[in-house]
């Protein structure tokens, strides 16, 4: 059975990247990382006794730059028959074969904010061979981030979409800052990662609430960006009437609603449209009309208002009506008697217009018959 061993593999793959002129670094790089799998499959079978030694740094595993640095790896080591330095960006060294070069960032570096460095160190021979490829990365102050979704808008009290930061690289970590801890509560000042949670707005108006964020990596920082979120408040509606009654058949006393927030509309329902009738089950602003009572006796209708503004729903208060029945049957016991003068009547009750009815009453001939009121209330 005929089979590439790992030499063989080296050969052909990393062998033609010494041809500087017929690869670009973008398939040095692609090479690079092929040898990498390469060597770990096979390197439990191998039986060549050469050692490679590559070491980038080790006392580290990434720098941190300005976006206009150079870096010199001083601490660079490299022993094998062939040393090449290699990057996944479009910077250069000053001597990518030496043991401990220079390198200058370019433009696509800085702008992706980090970049791959590879030392490649290798022997080339089917029986003696043997591989190395340490990597390190580096960041810049220009590493940049995304935040997800970066505008959005949550009524009061709602939980926002949660802010997703990404960048190049997994181990970026983003820290973030808040603005507006005053007026908006229900999430902290600050935190690491993904930003959720829900806010709360405690003024009259809608307030914006900006999210700083800051990639980070050890102790180099990017581009801070930020993401915002509007936190429009839930308004608190007031109604100049909490509470009346009226004959059947009668206009009720307008009922108007106000709130401290500009543009608030008013939407409402009202229950018992069955026994009640004249105004609507449901409506928008100020309410009036009449209501006529259907029923034999006094019924209540509840009207429940909600205030809304900036699309957010504000707390539903309510306005009661009591409305009289439209009985006018009422019957008074005893609706006869004789007396002789100075001698007390038999107690008169009226009844039949319904629960809750108050019966006022007058009597006449009040200049040649005293001792009992001209009116009153009640049983006579």
């Amino acid at each position: 059975m005929f089979f590439f061993t790992p030499t063989v593999f080296r050969m052909q793959l990393i062998k033609p990247l010494n041809q500087r002129k017929y690869f670009s670094k973008v398939s040095k790089l692609s090479f690079g990382f092929l040898l990498l799998v390469i060597t770990s499959l096979f390197s439990v079978t191998t039986k060549g006794q050469a050692v490679c030694t590559g070491v980038i740094d080790n006392t580290r595993n990434d720098y941190c730059l300005s976006s206009t640095s150079t870096i010199t790896f001083s601490n660079a080591v490299a022993a094998g028959q062939n040393v090449e330095w290699l990057t996944s960006g479009d910077g250069t060294f000053n001597d990518r074969f030496a043991q401990r070069p220079t390198y200058t960032p370019g433009p696509k570096d800085t702008s992706n904010g980090y970049v791959f460095i590879y030392l490649d160190v290798y022997k080339d021979d089917p029986v003696d061979f043997c591989s190395v490829l340490p990597v390190s990365t580096l960041y810049f102050s220009s590493m940049k981030s995304t935040a997800t979704p970066a505008t959005q808008t949550v009524c009061s009290g709602s939980a926002i979409t949660g802010i997703v930061s990404s960048g190049g690289v997994t181990t970026i970590i983003y820290n973030w800052t808040r603005d507006n801890t005053a007026t908006i509560t229900g999430m902290a000042a600050s935190g690491t990662g993904t930003i959720s949670g829900t806010l709360t707005n405690t003024s009259a108006a809608p307030v914006t609430v900006t999210f700083t964020i800051t990639p980070t990596v050890n102790s180099c920082s990017g581009i801070p960006i930020t993401a915002t979120v509007v936190v429009n408040p839930r308004v608190t509606a007031t109604a100049s009437t909490t509470s009346q009654s009226i004959c059947s058949g009668s206009n009720i006393t307008a009922i108007a609603v106000s709130s401290t927030a500009n543009g608030t509309t008013y939407s409402w329902t009202r229950n018992n449209t069955s026994s009640l009738s004249g105004i609507g089950s449901s409506g928008t602003g100020n309410i009036t009309g009449v209501l006529t009572n259907n029923s034999g006796s006094s019924v209540t209708t509840i009207f429940t208002i909600t205030p809304t503004a900036n699309a957010c729903n504000g707390t539903a208060i309510t306005s009661a009506v009591t409305v009289s029945s439209l009985s006018t049957q009422v019957t008074t016991t005893p609706a006869l008697q004789t007396i002789c003068s100075s001698s007390s009547i038999s107690s008169i009750s009226s009844s039949g217009a319904g629960g809750g009815t108050t019966y006022n009453w007058t009597r006449n001939n009040t200049a040649s018959v005293t001792g009992i009121a001209n009116s009153g209330s009640g049983n006579i």
